[in-house]
């Protein structure tokens, strides 16, 4: 049996210490389908101890994504309210029957409060 019959939850735990600016955690992957709530916008179901209201993917390379690159990489973006205080995160998701490997990085984006702009802070 693998996670393409029987769903597979993806579980974050943590806090992010520095979070001045911060915007929304972001999980970049490869090989790995959410559960969509609307395909078309790209909301996901993920729930956190925070009550997030949302999770949104953003498709990468599908085809040929490069693991060194995380620009192709799909990624998900969590916004979380206190990140200094300790949250969870879990996500449904399915992966490919016989997959041995999924390549997974976590990282963070910050708004710059000059111009309002989002950016990838931390991977």
């Amino acid at each position: 049996m693998d996670g393409s019959k029987v769903p597979t939850m993806l579980r974050i735990k943590g806090s992010i210490a520095a979070a001045t600016d911060f915007d929304s955690l972001s999980i970049f992957f490869d090989k790995l389908t959410p559960f969509y709530t609307n395909y078309y916008t790209g909301d996901i179901f993920c729930k956190t101890t925070e009550d997030t209201p949302f999770c949104r993917i953003n498709r990468g390379y599908e085809t040929s994504p490069n693991v060194k690159n995380y620009q192709t990489l799909s990624h998900i973006d969590i916004p979380i309210t206190n990140p200094t205080t300790a949250f969870n995160l879990f996500i449904p998701v399915t992966f490919i029957a016989g997959q041995t490997t999924t390549n997974l990085c976590i990282g963070y984006k910050k708004k710059n409060p000059v111009t309002g702009k989002v950016y990838l802070a931390y991977i």
